[in-house]
């Protein structure tokens, strides 16, 4: 009698990973997502958004910031660096890092259009 391991209900992309990761004999990674890339690389977008408020130079209140910000998220960016953080009278105090920095950028993808004088070639040939 053949025993076939339990098969992952639901997603078929989880369950298309299950069955790469046993022919392959990975072992899925608790924090890595659909990406592929590590939670800690690539910040979400709320923590994208506090990022973007923030600087390398200046401290800024955590209350102050334009858009909300909880406990959770702060604690999340300072455990990936992100961000530092020190306590002031009027609150608590972050600031981006370099780390944060390059964090926040987004991800560029380089497009080859083809060379000038094929695009030069191809207006000529459609009459623009």
């Amino acid at each position: 009698m053949i025993s076939h391991p339990k098969r992952p209900r639901g997603d078929p992309n989880r369950l298309a990973k299950s069955i790469i990761d046993r022919v392959t004999g990975q072992q899925p990674s608790p924090v890595q997502g659909v990406t592929g890339k590590n939670s800690a690389e690539v910040p979400n977008m709320s923590q994208r958004t506090v990022m973007q408020c923030l600087s390398l130079d200046d401290w800024k209140v955590v209350a102050h910031l334009p858009v909300p910000v909880g406990e959770l998220m702060v604690s999340r960016l300072l455990d990936y660096g992100w961000i530092e953080s020190r306590s002031e009278k009027q609150g608590k105090a972050i600031r981006l890092t370099h780390a944060g920095l390059k964090a926040a950028k987004p991800a560029r993808q380089l497009v080859n259009w083809g060379s000038k004088r094929r695009r030069s070639h191809d207006r000529r040939r459609r009459g623009t």
